[in-house]
């Protein structure tokens, strides 16, 4: 028996009629679909503004100490002096007695315009030492000691968040440090 004769027509016909209702409808769902990514894209952004901010507003607090330690160091006659007079003994006391202070702290280093370390205090754990001068090491090829220099005197440099470099090699296990500079 097979089909009537005019169902193809009718077919094509019922397609031709639900077409335009079909592409609503994936359209619809285009733009719903965008809209629905845009809108949690945007949450994202916010939120991590947000968190951003915050970050920013806590490394701002955590880094206000540090930086008034560096400011009075420059201006401290005692070390102005004992630089002046190169007393390096003055120094490793002065720098010893802050490292005690603020344990947080990995070492203190007072490096000369060429970049050479005069004196510099360690810290593993608890424990502090003075660098003997055989392992004090030349630093005018890092970048914040050139960044630094470049600075006005009365500038405070502070380097980007980095992993601490001895000998050319870098520190193991990791330690991240921040170089700061005064005067």
């Amino acid at each position: 028996r097979g089909h009537p004769i005019g169902w193809p027509l009718c077919f094509y016909s019922n397609i031709l009629l639900f077409s335009p209702i079909l592409l609503l409808v994936l359209a619809g769902s285009y733009l719903l679909g965008n809209a629905l990514i845009e809108r949690e894209l945007y949450r994202v952004r916010s939120d991590e503004s947000t968190f951003l901010a915050l970050a920013s507003g806590r490394l701002d607090g955590e880094l206000a100490v540090p930086l008034r330690h560096v400011r009075s160091m420059s201006e401290e006659p005692i070390l102005l002096e004992a630089a002046a007079r190169n007393d390096r003994d003055t120094l490793a006391v002065q720098f010893t007695i802050l490292l005690n202070r603020n344990p947080d702290y990995a070492q203190v280093r007072w490096l000369a315009p060429d970049g050479m370390e005069r004196v510099r205090i360690d810290r593993q754990g608890q424990h502090l030492w003075r660098v003997t001068d055989d392992q004090l090491q030349n630093k005018g090829e890092r970048y914040y000691f050139r960044d630094a220099m470049a600075l006005p005197w009365e500038r405070v440099y502070v380097s980007p968040l980095d992993l601490n470099v001895e000998h050319g090699v870098i520190d193991r296990p990791f330690n991240p440090i921040l170089n700061a500079k005064g005067d």
